[in-house]
């Protein structure tokens, strides 16, 4: 599990003498989000922590996210809010179908999950040819 904060501390030296600090906080998700792209579960990379890259059939694909919290019990959010390319979509819903009718290209379909003030979100990237 990585750390639930990570401080990148960037020094740049400006030839006048003056020094900037650049802070970037990089927040873990305090929820773990399973995604099933058709029954199947997505396993992030250990590295990077992606999510594999998709293909769209012509089918479709059905998406559905399980929220656990750190000690792995379930978690039911108060929202879920799924974006595919930056758009929201109009479910909120655990589940959503995509149709297989997209343009072919490359696109993002992403979750935020939301209980009380924490929020918590996935991503998945998927091609259709």
């Amino acid at each position: 599990m990585r750390k639930k904060y990570r401080f990148l501390i960037g020094l740049l030296f400006i030839f006048s003498g003056c020094m900037t600090v650049v802070i970037t906080p990089e927040l873990e998700n305090p929820f773990v989000i399973t995604m099933r792209w058709n029954d199947e579960v997505l396993v992030p990379d250990t590295d990077t922590g992606d999510l594999p890259i998709q293909s769209l059939t012509k089918e479709g694909a059905e998406v559905e996210a399980t929220v656990k919290d750190e000690n792995g019990d379930i978690v039911i959010p108060g929202r879920y809010e799924w974006y595919l390319q930056d758009e929201l979509l109009s479910c909120q819903d655990k589940t959503i179908n995509i149709p297989g009718t997209l343009e072919p290209g490359f696109y993002q379909l992403i979750l935020i999950v939301k209980k009380e003030s924490i929020l918590s979100s996935e991503c998945i990237k998927f091609s259709v040819e």
